[in-house]
């Protein structure tokens, strides 16, 4: 790793929204509504809603973590047109797990599970809690390394399995590297990230490794 001034690190943001906030749930719908639409299973989880998160920013690869109340989070047609978000996000979570429906079917991904969503597509998440790390690639680093952009989507690497440890692992080590990077040194893990994510989804469907939804 290489030393250097701490004005060339990579960007580091971080925030809390609780009861400090006239309307926590509000406030929580506005930073999400980027990517999705939030809304909470009831009125008393909207009612005493939080969240805490952080971000690195590896330059074409933001990388995160995230923890807030139970959640419903809906990426529609309507939300994609309103966005005009195109990048692949990939996550796991470390507990609860969630539901993800994709084209009226549920499937459940298990905390540990690594889970590939293209943000270009429709799907909804149901979580009794986010507890989660995160990457959004951009898709000018990963599309042309992949040979079919549609295999990506809704991809489930199993906990357990030698690509969902991977990749998990991957993400844990770039978090833990993240306050020591530069800027240069976050591209090139940015590279790499996309390269393994290609690997996997290439691998996807010749091994068992991967379950398709």
């Amino acid at each position: 790793m290489t030393d250097g001034p701490q004005t060339d690190r990579l960007p580091h943001f971080a925030a809390y929204i609780g009861a400090d906030y006239a309307d926590s749930f509000a406030a929580c719908r506005e930073v999400m509504g980027a990517m999705f639409d939030l809304e909470a299973p009831s009125p008393e989880v909207a009612a005493e809603y939080v969240m805490d998160f952080a971000v690195y920013d590896y330059g074409p690869i933001k990388l995160g973590q995230s923890r807030s109340s139970a959640s419903i989070m809906t990426r529609s047609p309507q939300t994609i047109a309103r966005t005009g978000v195109n990048q692949f996000h990939v996550q796991f979570y470390k507990s609860h797990g969630f539901i993800m429906t994709l084209d009226g079917a549920e499937h459940q991904v298990a905390p540990g599970d690594v889970c590939l969503l293209d943000l270009t597509r429709p799907v909804m998440i149901r979580t009794d809690g986010i507890d989660n790390q995160s990457v959004i690639i951009e898709r000018e680093l990963l599309e042309p390394l992949l040979a079919d952009p549609g295999d990506f989507h809704a991809l489930i690497l199993r906990r357990d399995t030698e690509a969902g440890v991977a990749v998990r692992e991957h993400l844990e080590e770039m978090w833990r590297q993240g306050p020591e990077l530069t800027v240069a040194e976050g591209l090139e893990w940015s590279r790499s990230t996309a390269a393994l994510l290609a690997a996997v989804v290439k691998a996807g469907s010749q091994h068992r490794a991967a379950t398709r939804v």
